[in-house]
């Protein structure tokens, strides 16, 4: 005696007008993660993406004029270096202030924004700070050289 497995039904066809019910149809045949297209939509309704690439964009120029006048002024490394770090830090800034103000363009600051942001801010300055201190062996390197070096 053989079974006959039944063939998967297709989700019912939308009429091209209607997006949102073909969204539901394809939800109601569990083709897709609804809480993964859910935060996939309100990414793109939020405008994450396109305030991210602004960004990087931005950074990009902004990096690239630096290391010409750093160049040309004789400036020490660690000033791109440091930009450099700033702006990887500042991505996820952006991404918040993104999430926050790229749905309607909304004015005012939250609580929750203000909490993140300040968070945010604080690794970086953090990163910035473990970064951007003089190692222990460039300073007690500089201290023997200057030491070894006899007075007159």
């Amino acid at each position: 005696m053989a079974t006959h497995e039944a063939a998967p039904e297709k989700p019912p066809a939308a009429s091209p007008r209607s997006s949102e019910s073909h969204d539901d149809a394809v939800r109601s045949a569990g083709l897709r993660d609804p809480s993964r297209s859910a935060f996939w939509q309100r990414v793109k309704d939020h405008k994450v993406v396109q305030w991210t690439i602004a960004y990087g964009a931005a950074a990009y120029t902004l990096l690239h004029i630096v290391e010409m006048v750093a160049s040309a002024l004789d400036w020490p490394h660690l000033v791109v270096r440091i930009l450099t770090l700033s702006l990887i830090l500042g991505v996820p800034v952006a991404a918040t202030l993104a999430w926050y103000h790229g749905h309607r363009a909304l004015r005012r600051v939250s609580g929750p924004e203000l909490a993140i942001l300040t968070v945010l801010l604080i690794i970086a300055g953090g990163v910035l700070w473990f970064v951007g201190r003089p190692s222990h062996d460039h300073v007690s390197a500089g201290m023997t050289a200057e030491t070894a070096a006899p007075v007159s």
